[in-house]
Parts: structure tokens; sequence; C-alpha cells
């Protein structure tokens, strides 16, 4: 007889167009679950471009731990293979660097320009200090 599927306590899962949004700020058009997406895709939905859905700030404090983790991995190195997930950005916050949703919805600080740093982390020092 075939077994009834178990429902996630969690809920549903994270794309990783929205992981990636929330932890750097980027979002690959297409399957963001955090925002209206680009220009091509939310025009016809009368939003601005990117703009943060009313469920956002929900969204991160339901997957804040686990994505948190994968950000803050002392020894966490950018992995190739799984470019488009938090799993891409692991250990990037290892050095106290907050992710985009943490300055987002968290208001945290980005902290002072570091030359001790490894380059994965001052250039997503640089990349974050861009973002709106």
């Amino acid at each position: 007889m075939p077994r009834k599927p178990v429902k996630s306590k969690r809920g549903k899962r994270l794309s990783g167009a929205t992981e990636m949004h929330l932890l750097t700020g980027y979002c690959l058009v297409g399957n963001c679950q955090l925002c209206s997406m680009g220009p091509g895709m939310s025009g016809p939905m009368g939003l601005a471009p990117y703009t943060l859905n009313a469920n956002a700030r929900e969204i991160w404090e339901k997957h804040r731990e686990r994505l948190l983790t994968i950000w803050r991995d002392p020894g966490g190195r950018q992995s190739w293979v799984s470019n488009f997930n938090a799993t891409a950005y692991q250990g990037y916050g290892r050095t106290g660097l907050p992710s985009w949703a943490e300055i987002v919805f968290e208001k945290a600080k980005i902290p002072k320009y570091d030359k001790r740093w490894p380059c994965d982390v001052k250039k997503q020092w640089r990349e974050l200090k861009d973002r709106p």
C-alpha cells in the first residue's frame, strides 16, 4: 500500500534564487520568492522591479538560522558546484560580515573594511556596501 506523503513542519523550501537574494542581495529573475523580480516580469503586475513582497521579512525569519549557519561557517569556502543556492556563499560571514537580509531586516551595520580578510570576503563586502 502506498504511503501517505509526510508534510514538512518547516514549510515550503526556498528556491536557490531566494536564498541568494537573502544572503547577498542578488536576485536571479524567474523564481525568487522574496521580491517582484526584474523589470521584464514586475511591470505587468504594476510593481517596481525588485520590490520586496509583504511576506519577505517572514520568509527571512523562518529560514534565518539555516541560512546564517551556512553564511557563518568558519571553515567555509565558496563551492563552485552549487552556484545557485546558499551553499555557494558558505563561510562569507565568518569574519562578522552580515548578510544582506540582516542589513535590510535587522538593521545590522557593515563592519569597516579590513585588509586582512580573505579575497572572497573583501569582494562580498564591496558588493554588500553597494546594494540598496
